[in-house]
């Protein structure tokens, strides 16, 4: 999972497909927990793109975006943001999540 600033990260959003931006810090015990089920779901779909935004280092990137509450997940389909959450996410929830995008 990539790291990236406010401006490389619009760049790679921009981009055709999929990418998921996962917002979190090492103080947040559900971003740690929730670490585990996104390594999970990054193997199962290597035809997406994700990036980690570490908020205590780039907390302006987390404001940008609009990011309030941790972990949160921004889904982007062809540059486009199409779906926010927040929270912790099994993968099975993940799974469901990625089935709306795919089918906007």
């Amino acid at each position: 999972m990539e790291r990236l600033d406010c401006e490389a990260l619009g760049a790679k959003v921009a981009s055709e497909g999929i990418t998921i931006v996962e917002f979190g810090a090492g103080w947040c015990k559900y971003c740690l927990k929730m670490k585990d089920e996104m390594n999970l779901f990054e193997k199962a779909h290597n035809d997406i793109k994700f990036i980690y935004v570490d908020t205590n280092e780039f907390e302006s990137v987390a404001v940008e975006y609009n990011v309030t509450f941790l972990p949160g997940l921004l889904f982007f389909k062809n540059g486009i943001l199409v779906k926010a959450t927040h929270g912790y996410k099994k993968f099975e929830q993940l799974e469901e999540m990625l089935k709306e995008v795919n089918e906007q």
